[in-house]
């Protein structure tokens, strides 16, 4: 090049190359030959890696004689169609040999498991093992070649193409559940002898290699087969590096719909089969996949129907299942986005199945659980409208209700989230009446009263805000209206007795003609007879007349007005009374036909009922059912007459005893305290008794 002409590469190397070989020596030129790998040596080390293997002979042998069985030769179709022209013979050729090679039958759904049955059965067990045992004789060091070879013979033998790429019509453990026992402990057991990081290795090129059949539009039952096999055989085939590539290969298909759910299939071959694992792959791997923008209606489809079989099959089992916090709110905050990419239906049909997955989450030891899920529901009340919010207040309500450490936790969040608290807070006051029988009382009373003490303003302190000071207001008004279960109690006994005490009132009036005459009047008019009764009256009517003079005296149109609401009132109180009395009256002097009206009333509507239940029977069921009807009617009967007669003696006793005791004589305090001082030392006596007895008898 120095020269000014141009430099010839190849002379060059040439003379440089005969000059070294001059210069070595024999001995040299033996150890260069040495060196050199022969094919034995590159056959023991890594072979399979580096040097691309042939196809086996017993596989090209069987893949042979299958084409020869079903194909003529190019040599039989000349001798046999001597008359056709030679132009048209390679066309008849090319078309016969497509025909009987690559177009294969193309089964129906309904019958594309009993295809594949027939199929799978037509597998020679026998020839599988002689197979697998030449390959490992002739390749013992290379197992993924044994798995080659297994994978080949499945696909010479196995040419039904899926219908389903999801396989969702199909039981579990489809299609390995048609193989035979004895076919599947044989894959089992190959698979055991090789070890994990070439079975993950050979997992991960047989995902890739289904992908590509799949785009293909070639069968993919052969892979699946395999899959589930290794799945089962080796557990790190579901290891994080296997999932790392599945969902690559998912990710790189969204717009091929069959070729995604097929991979999406992959994702559920776990050898556990527990519901638990099932839900933790679905929301793991198949809730963000159902949200990319790329995925395709299909997909979804198909990704919601995996979701609805397994919490149908949760509740048919009516498992224990424990579904995580994360978990639950990313499907709540995909239901409830405005912008997830889901289609419409897809939308409507999630949002339908979230009372299902929250009582996944919630149905797993609510009384520990519930407390975490309270405070992120909490926060996201404000953002949420409409309907989203009916359904957060009615799990903030469950939570509330399950789990009573809700409330300290609502009592610590509330002036920091004191918007979100006050719409809880404002949902409990309008559905006041059926909050409070689901609550801990006292829990709640304790959180009502820390938000009033908490969000009063002090003396001294800024004005409280418009949230703060409804919050306070609803606080107060529940925990006047909270009460406790023995108040309750004690004003409904309280009206009962009420009620009692009228009705008795009524009758010892409408028994003696009058209120003086009657036993009630006279015990009245005997407590009033009393000294201390008589100055406590005394004095009160002083009081009264010295307060109407001095009203008369300084407010005379106020006293006038006090005087007409107070004439006003005693009237309609006596006319209430006579009006009562009356009516009182009237029902027990026609008592007897009131009874009857009821009765026949009762009877015509029974009877009605009667017949058109009986007519919905046979005449000897009708026979049964007038026998046994009969047989109660008269125990029943049998036992109201029993009862009504116990009353009626109890009654005639307690007259019996309120005649002798306050009527027959008058009455005086002094004489109801000796009658319930005499009672309790009868009763104490009884006590003593029964207490010694068993002393004597069991401590002694």
């Amino acid at each position: 090049m120095s020269s000014g002409k141009w430099e010839v590469a190849g002379s060059k190397g040439k003379k440089n190359n005969a000059n070294a070989s001059k210069k070595l020596s024999k001995k040299q030129k033996k150890d260069i030959a040495a060196k050199i790998p022969t094919a034995e040596s590159a056959e023991s080390e890594s072979f399979a890696m580096n040097n691309p293997l042939k196809e086996h002979q017993n596989i090209f042998n069987l893949m042979k004689a299958s084409e020869d069985s079903g194909n003529l030769t190019s040599s039989d179709t000349e001798n046999q169609d001597t008359n056709v022209p030679k132009v048209k013979a390679p066309k008849a050729k090319a078309k016969k040999k497509v025909s009987a090679v690559t177009s294969a039958p193309k089964p129906t759904p309904k019958s594309e498991r009993d295809a594949l049955k027939q199929e799978i059965d037509s597998i020679n067990l026998e020839e599988l093992k002689r197979l697998v045992s030449d390959v490992r004789q002739k390749f013992p060091k290379h197992p993924i070649v044994w798995l080659k070879d297994i994978l080949s013979y499945l696909q010479m033998k196995i040419k039904v193409k899926e219908s389903d790429p999801g396989l969702m019509f199909y039981e579990t453990g489809y299609p390995l559940a048609l193989c035979t026992k004895n076919l599947q402990q044989f894959l089992g057991s190959i698979i055991r002898e090789i070890n994990d990081q070439n079975i993950v290795n050979f997992y991960i090129e047989c995902l890739k290699s289904y992908a590509a059949e799949i785009r293909r539009g070639s069968t993919g039952y052969s892979y699946r087969i395999l899959l589930q096999t290794m799945s089962m055989n080796c557990p790190k085939t579901n290891g994080q590096v296997v999932m790392g590539v599945l969902q690559h290969l998912i990710e790189d298909s969204l717009k091929r719909p069959k070729e995604c759910i097929a991979l999406l299939w992959c994702l559920q071959l776990s050898p556990n089969i527990k519901l638990d694992t099932q839900l933790k792959v679905w929301f793991t791997w198949m809730l963000p996949t159902i949200q990319n923008s790329k995925v395709e209606k299909p997909i979804q489809d198909y990704i919601f129907n995996c979701l609805d079989a397994l919490i149908k099959e949760v509740k048919q089992t009516q498992s224990k299942v424990e579904l995580p916090y994360s978990d639950f709110f990313g499907y709540l905050d995909l239901v409830f986005s405005p912008n997830n990419n889901l289609h419409p239906h897809i939308q409507t049909l999630m949002a339908s199945s979230l009372d299902d997955v929250k009582d996944l989450a919630f149905s797993y030891q609510p009384e520990k659980r519930l407390r975490s899920f309270f405070p992120s529901l909490l926060i996201r009340l404000h953002t949420a409208h409409g309907p989203d919010r009916g359904v957060l207040l009615r799990y903030l309500v469950e939570c509330l209700e399950r789990d009573d450490h809700c409330f300290a936790l609502w009592i610590q969040l509330y002036e920091k989230h004191l918007n979100d608290s006050h719409i809880l807070l404002d949902h409990i006051h309008q559905n006041w009446t059926t909050m409070v029988k689901k609550f801990s009382r006292p829990a709640l009373k304790s959180t009502l009263e820390h938000i009033v003490s908490a969000l009063t303003p002090g003396t001294g302190k800024a004005k409280a805000k418009e949230s703060a000071r409804k919050s306070v207001e609803l606080a107060s008004d529940m925990i006047h209206a909270i009460g406790s279960p023995v108040k309750s109690a004690f004003k409904l006994t309280l009206l009962i007795v009420f009620v009692l005490v009228t009705i008795y009132v009524l009758h010892d009036v409408k028994e003696f003609g009058s209120f003086s005459k009657s036993r009630t009047g006279r015990l009245a008019t005997a407590a009033l007879q009393h000294h201390a009764v008589r100055t406590a009256i005394g004095s009160l009517s002083e009081y009264k007349n010295t307060v109407h003079k001095l009203g008369v005296k300084h407010a005379p149109l106020v006293m006038e007005y006090i005087d007409t609401i107070v004439m006003s009132v005693s009237s309609t109180v006596a006319f209430f009374i006579t009006t009562l009395q009356s009516n009182f009256n009237y029902v027990l002097d026609n008592r007897h036909d009131i009874l009857n009206q009821i009765s026949g009333k009762l009877c015509c509507v029974s009877t009605t009922i009667y017949n058109m239940i009986m007519s919905w029977f046979t005449p000897e069921h009708q026979h049964w059912i007038h026998k046994t009807t009969s047989y109660y009617a008269g125990i029943t009967q049998e036992y109201a007459i029993a009862g009504y007669e116990q009353c009626v003696l109890i009654y005639q006793q307690l007259v019996q005893w309120i005649m002798s005791n306050f009527a027959a004589e008058p009455s005086t305090v002094e004489k109801m305290k000796e009658t319930v001082l005499s009672y309790v030392q009868s009763s104490t006596s009884t006590v003593n008794f029964y207490y010694e007895k068993f002393v004597t008898t069991f401590l002694a």
